[in-house]
């Protein structure tokens, strides 16, 4: 399971209901989920956004998108991500092909899940992104 924490300006700026952090616990998400933290904010008057995973605080920024558009936003997350799983996989030869194929493959299959709720060490890192 994937989870993408939304900050207010993301779900204002996605136009979608989140679920509150409350009701997402309630949902019981898996132990093995995937959580990744989502701020929008407005650069020159184009819409960013900056995904930074939890653990790791590895960032994605995502630009040149339309207000409310988050088929868009979770097509090039994923497109990005597989491109970079892909890549080192390559070049760390972990994974051989068949191997390599199956877990992107198993990665895509994944449900996503928006909730309200942050960090605020994650948040803290991704507003020293969106600075520098």
């Amino acid at each position: 399971m994937l989870v993408f924490h939304c900050t207010k300006a993301t779900s204002d700026e996605l136009k979608i209901e989140v679920k509150k952090a409350s009701e997402s616990a309630a949902l019981e998400l898996a132990a093995d989920a995937w959580h990744w933290q989502i701020h929008a904010v407005r650069i020159r008057r184009k819409l960013v956004y900056v995904a930074m995973e939890q653990q790791s605080r590895f960032v994605m920024v995502i630009w040149g998108l339309k207000k409310g558009d988050v088929q868009t936003l979770v097509e090039l997350f994923f497109e990005r991500l597989l491109y970079l799983l892909r890549s080192q996989c390559a070049a760390s030869g972990l994974l051989d092909e068949a191997a390599m194929a199956q877990a992107l493959r198993r990665l895509a299959e994944q449900q996503i899940h928006f909730t309200s709720g942050t960090d605020r060490s994650v948040q803290s890192h991704i507003n020293e992104v969106i600075q520098s």
